[in-house]
C-alpha cells in the first residue's frame, strides 16, 4: 500500500538516550555558570591586589624605609593629599608607586576610582584614624572587598569601610563609618566611596 510506512529498522531516541543528553546540556550550563562566577571572583581580587593593597603596601614599605607614614604631619595624621601628589615620595625612597587611578567594572556601575589619603572619623565616637580612601568604586565590588579583606561585609567594622554612598570623590570624605546601602539596584546606591584603616 502506498500509505504504509516501513519503520522496520528505523529507530527514534529511546528515552535513556534523551536522558543522557539533557544531563550532557545540563553539565554544560552549570560548567558556564560557575566559570562566570569564577571570572567575576577573579575581577574583584585583581581590583584587591592590583589597587586596594598594593597601596596598602606602597604606606607600609614607605613607613618601614623611612620611618614616617606617607603623606603626614609631623603628627602622624594624614594629610588628605592624593595618590598623584604622594608618587614623588615613594619613587624618592626607590618605590614603584601603585596607580593612581583604576577602572573597577561593576554591575550596575563602571568607572575609574581615584585614591586620597584622609584622616577621618571611623566610629559613632568620633575616633579618627588614617585611612585610604578610594573611590568611586561599584556598591557590589566594595562588598566583595570587604569580605576579602575583613571576612563579613558589613562596611562599619573591621578595616574596610564604608565612606559613603554615591561619593565619587575621595578627597571629599569626612567619615568612614556607613553601613552598606540595603538596596543597591540600577538606579540607585551603585557605587560608594570604601577606606582601608591604615594600622
Amino acid at each position: 500500500m502506498l500509505g504504509d510506512v516501513d519503520v522496520k529498522g528505523k529507530g527514534g531516541f529511546t528515552l535513556i538516550e534523551l536522558a543522557i543528553v539533557l544531563i550532557i546540556i545540563g553539565l554544560i550550563l552549570g560548567a558556564v555558570l560557575k566559570g562566570r562566577d569564577l571570572i567575576e571572583s577573579a575581577r574583584i581580587k585583581k581590583v584587591y591586589t592590583k589597587f586596594v593593597e598594593a597601596w596598602d603596601l606602597a604606606v607600609l614599605k614607605y613607613q618601614d624605609r623611612t620611618g614616617k607614614l606617607l603623606d603626614s604631619y609631623d603628627n602622624g595624621t594624614f594629610k588628605g593629599d592624593s595618590a598623584s601628589d604622594v608618587k614623588s615620595d615613594l619613587e624618592n625612597i626607590g618605590l614603584t608607586p601603585p596607580p593612581t587611578t583604576y577602572f573597577i567594572r561593576g554591575k550596575y556601575y563602571s568607572g575609574t576610582a581615584k585614591v586620597a589619603f584622609k584622616y577621618v572619623t571611623v566610629d559613632s565616637a568620633g575616633d579618627k584614624q588614617n585611612v585610604i580612601v578610594f573611590a568611586p568604586v561599584p556598591t557590589d565590588v566594595a562588598l566583595a572587598l570587604d569580605t576579602i579583606i575583613d571576612g563579613e561585609d558589613n562596611g562599619s567594622g573591621g578595616d574596610f569601610r564604608n565612606c559613603g554612598n554615591n561619593v565619587n570623590d575621595p578627597s571629599s570624605v569626612t567619615e568612614c563609618d556607613s553601613s552598606w546601602p540595603d538596596n543597591v539596584t540600577s538606579s540607585g546606591n551603585t557605587y560608594v566611596a570604601v577606606g582601608l584603616i591604615v594600622r
